[in-house]
């Protein structure tokens, strides 16, 4: 888990989190949090949203969630969701990512997905996929009963 302290007017801008889930809780002001279902984005219209970055537009697909003092958003692993954040105010958030066993095939699906529709990016997981699908193997062997 980490800290962010967030100015007034600090965005995130757009992006596509779809590998590990994460949950925020607001420490003291208040964040708007906008989120997307990446199934409500066409698909030949994700490629350009990694291009687009800040200037991505929703196009009234999106939902708002407003952050206040100890308020928890919860977002699970394998979720594909477009996100973007905007603090209004001076904002400190704790947050943290996770994965689940249960969530782990959700995961897998996910990195697949984002090659096929040209949305991985430049996230550093297709170096990666070898250890990681070596790893989940030798967990599936030795741990089946958590999955």
């Amino acid at each position: 888990s980490f800290n962010t302290i967030s100015f007034p007017g600090a965005f995130s801008g757009a992006y596509l989190d779809t590998l590990a889930g994460s949950w925020q809780r607001n420490l003291y002001g208040v964040k708007f949090w906008m989120i997307v279902s990446a199934s409500k984005i066409p698909p030949d219209e994700l490629p350009g949203l990694m291009e687009a970055g800040h200037g991505w537009a929703p196009k009234g697909k999106q939902r708002l969630i407003v952050l206040e003092e100890n308020d928890v958003l919860f977002i699970p692993p394998g979720l594909r969701l477009v996100q973007a954040w905007h603090s209004p105010v001076t904002c400190l958030t704790e947050q943290g990512m996770l994965w689940d066993d249960l969530s782990v095939l959700s995961i897998v699906e996910s990195i697949g997905w984002r090659y096929k529709h040209g949305v991985a990016g430049d996230d550093g997981v297709a170096p990666q996929l070898p250890r990681v699908v070596t790893n989940l193997e030798r967990l599936i062997v030795e741990q089946p009963d958590r999955f």
